[in-house]
């Protein structure tokens, strides 16, 4: 129940009036062992007591015990608060009174003693006039303190610097050497102004070379944009040269394969007719000669094959005769036959929609991109789509192979999608790779309805 060393001060109701009491444990000097007794004292708090206390600390003071019926209404509320809170209750009586509760445990619930201090709040009025004293004298005192330093900072520092300011402005127009300011001075404004002094003489010597540096870089500015200009107008000559010279390779490829065509392949049929006929006069002459002349008949008839296959290769008459489309449906059919790849044409080209060099372009283009699937991308599948649109036409090449990265691709540049590229920027158009490894790879290829920039 009691501590040790601390002791206990209970509140005890008696018929005289409350009783405080204090107890202390008595133990040794050196805080060892049980304690030899408790040290028991108490005082009654009543009128007189209540007196002196008032009379030493200036404030009125009233006591109640918890249960007792002299509580006046009012304070029935403070009550209850203070039995919830740990601290002491203030009330604001009025603008001159200040009530402060406070309660004390009794050693039985019926001695609980609450105590009300009554504070007179002329205290209060008389710290606000005091504060309101305090902060006048402080703004004047501040005041007259900025006054002083003002004066002091505008003899001192803010002239000084002002006139430097001064010199600074002016220096953009002033032409001759401008003589220092405060070489008398050894404080901070000297030697700030001794520093700008050398600063400034620096920097006119750093504008100098400033001026002969853009002059001459002018003049490199001048002939690298020069230089540049004739680049792009060599690229672009080349652009338009490499593509006539594509459009020329294509004609001379149909004049090969018309003289095929009309000259050696009729030549041979010819032959092999020939042959044929002068077989059937030697059969019942010669059989042996006759077999002799059977197989040179089979042997026209495979150069006869091999030579209008040679005919398709260099400049397929499909193209020409019947359109892109068709001749499209003729290259995936043949690269089918060829390796085996599923192949799939979507879409629709309307006739005349293109112009004939533009069909030649896109059927090499889409040539060279099936040869190259064919070769590298390990595919099943390959699907070629056609779509138009007000200005353009759009063709895509997609297969289902293992994938590239197309700028690695550009860096180590062959002359196949670079010559690609170049043809199709050299007439508006755009040439286009999306892939990944492991993929497969869409090509877009982006023509318009009519050439652009061809000479």
């Amino acid at each position: 129940m009691h501590n040790r060393e601390n002791g206990n001060a209970p509140v005890y109701a008696t018929d005289k009036g409350p009783l405080l009491m204090a107890s202390r444990p008595v133990i040794q000097s050196l805080h060892t062992g049980p304690p030899k007794g408790y040290l028991i004292m108490g005082r009654f708090l009543n009128e007189r007591y209540m007196k002196t206390l008032a009379d030493q600390t200036k404030v009125d003071h009233r006591y109640w015990l918890l249960h007792d019926t002299s509580i006046p209404a009012e304070s029935g509320s403070i009550f209850e608060r203070l039995q919830k809170n740990s601290g002491p209750v203030f009330e604001k009586q009025n603008k001159n009174m200040l009530f402060a509760y406070g309660i004390f445990k009794g050693l039985t619930d019926s001695s609980d003693l609450i105590i009300r201090a009554e504070i007179p709040r002329q205290i209060m009025k008389y710290a606000v006039n005091t504060m309101f004293f305090v902060l006048i004298s402080t703004i004047l005192a501040g005041f007259i303190l900025l006054l002083v330093m003002f004066f002091l900072l505008n003899r001192v520092v803010i002239g000084p610097l002002g006139k430097l300011t001064e010199r600074v402005v002016s220096l953009g127009n002033s032409k001759p050497p401008l003589s220092p300011l405060f070489l008398d001075r050894n404080d901070e404004i000297g030697i700030l102004c001794c520093e700008f002094q050398m600063l400034f003489n620096k920097l006119t010597q750093v504008h100098k070379n400033l001026q002969q540096t853009n002059t001459h870089l002018n003049h490199e500015i001048r002939e690298r944009k020069s230089s540049q200009e004739k680049l792009q107008s060599h690229r672009t000559r080349l652009r338009q040269l490499t593509y006539r010279l594509l459009l020329t390779e294509e004609r001379e490829r149909r004049r090969l394969a018309s003289d095929l065509h009309d000259q050696i392949s009729q030549n041979l049929a010819i032959c092999r007719l020939k042959l044929s006929m002068l077989k059937a006069s030697c059969t019942a002459v010669n059989r042996t000669r006759a077999m002799e002349m059977e197989e040179v008949e089979d042997i026209l008839e495979d150069i006869i094959q091999e030579t209008r296959t040679l005919t398709f290769e260099i400049s397929p008459p499909i193209l020409y005769e019947l359109g892109l489309k068709p001749a499209l449906e003729w290259l995936l059919e043949n690269t089918f036959s060829q390796s085996g790849i599923e192949t799939l044409l979507e879409g629709d080209l309307k006739k005349n929609q293109l112009d004939n060099s533009l069909s030649i372009l896109v059927f090499r283009t889409v040539r060279e991109l099936l040869h190259n699937i064919i070769k590298h991308a390990n595919a099943s599948q390959i699907t070629v789509s056609l779509s138009q649109e007000a200005s353009f036409f759009e063709i895509r090449v997609t297969d289902n192979g293992v994938g590239f990265d197309p700028e690695k691709q550009y860096k180590n540049i062959g002359f196949g999608l670079f010559s690609i590229r170049e043809q199709f920027s050299s007439i508006g158009g755009k040439f286009l790779v999306l892939s990944d490894p492991g993929t497969g790879t869409r090509a877009i290829l982006r023509v318009p309805y009519h050439l652009k920039h061809i000479i």
